[in-house]
Parts: structure tokens; sequence; C-alpha cells
């Protein structure tokens, strides 16, 4: 009985591995989805000689994925300050500009 639970908790241990595993990978996708979105759209509107540069500003405050994946645009000829990025999501798969941060997360 005692390696029946055994054997029940490991393969739990595992099934929930793969779940994280998958989760983390989808993750990553729908992040370089929402930058790919941005930064044809930031090209589209600023042409794309004025980007300088794009940056993930994911925010984990937010329980919805379309509010946690953000993506900051340093954009040439905009007025902006020297550590101030525009800042995007996207919103029912459109792009939709949500002001300016200063702060960004750490990079690896």
């Amino acid at each position: 009985m005692k390696k029946i639970g055994i054997n029940l908790f490991v393969v739990f241990l595992i099934l929930g591995g793969l779940l994280f595993y998958l989760d983390v990978r989808y993750d990553e996708r729908f992040e370089r989805h929402v930058s790919a979105q941005v930064e044809t759209y930031v090209e589209k509107k600023y042409g794309p000689a004025h980007v300088v540069s794009l940056h993930s500003a994911y925010d984990d405050k937010h329980r919805d994925k379309e509010k946690r994946y953000k993506i900051a645009v340093k954009v040439r000829g905009q007025g902006l300050q020297k550590e101030e990025y525009l800042l995007y999501r996207l919103q029912d798969d459109r792009v939709v500009e949500m002001g300016t941060t200063t702060s960004l997360p750490k990079r690896n």
C-alpha cells in the first residue's frame, strides 16, 4: 500500500513539473508574440530608423496575461527623457499604448 502511495506521489510530481514547464513555454511564446506585434506597430508608426530599442516590461502584478506582458520602446524624436520608454501591450490582439515608464525589470 505504501508503494502505491509513493508511486502516485511521484507521478503527480512529474505531471506537475510537466505542466509548469509547458506553462512557462507558453508564456515565452506569448511574450515573443507581443514583442513582434509591438515592433511591427512601432516601426509602422514612427519608422524603423527612429526605433532605438525594445525591452520586456513584464509586470507580474496582473492576473490577466494581456496586462502582464508589456513592451517598453525607446523612440528617437519623441521628447523622451534618457531613461524613459513608451509602454505598449496587446488588448484583444491589438497594440495599445499605455503611456511612458522609467522602470524596467532587471535584465539577465
